[in-house]
């Protein structure tokens, strides 16, 4: 592959991911008034705590800081529970806009919101990797233990 065409990929690749990572911001605006209390939590800390205990039909959120542009994004590892678990929601938050601050390539909070179905243990497990790496190992991976009390 000569440079040009190299140079010709790279360039594509690059307006691929900021178009992708502009879908994925503005599909999660709906949830912003909604999610008031994911946004303090995400505030306080850049990935969910590793236990969370919940009771039967609440909802609760998982995330981990994500930088969309590079490619990388976290994935479920394993199937959800059905029995346990429903996935309700999910999405990309950016952090507050400063004044005169460019966004491209900043990174934001990956985040999901799940509701508890029935009382139990479940493990979430998540992978941050790129998609087309299939069989690559992934850069990071997260488990969640999830407590649902009746």
């Amino acid at each position: 592959m000569g440079t040009g065409c190299f140079l010709r990929v790279l360039i594509l690749l690059g307006i691929f991911s900021v178009v992708l990572l502009m879908v994925l911001v503005g599909g999660c605006d709906h949830h912003q008034q909604s999610g008031s209390q994911l946004k303090a939590e995400m505030a306080k800390s850049p990935d969910s705590p590793s236990e969370v205990t919940v009771r039967v039909g609440e909802n609760f959120w998982i995330w981990a800081k994500s930088n969309p542009t590079t490619g990388f994004q976290w994935q479920l590892a394993t199937p959800l529970d059905a029995a346990l678990l429903k996935m309700e929601d999910s999405g990309f938050q950016l952090p507050p806009q400063e004044t005169g601050v460019q966004r491209v390539g900043v990174p934001g909070q990956q985040w999901w919101e799940l509701k508890a179905i029935a009382a139990g243990d479940a493990i979430v497990e998540i992978a941050y990797q790129r998609s087309w790496e299939g069989s690559e190992a992934p850069a990071d991976t997260r488990k969640y233990k999830i407590t649902i009390k009746p």
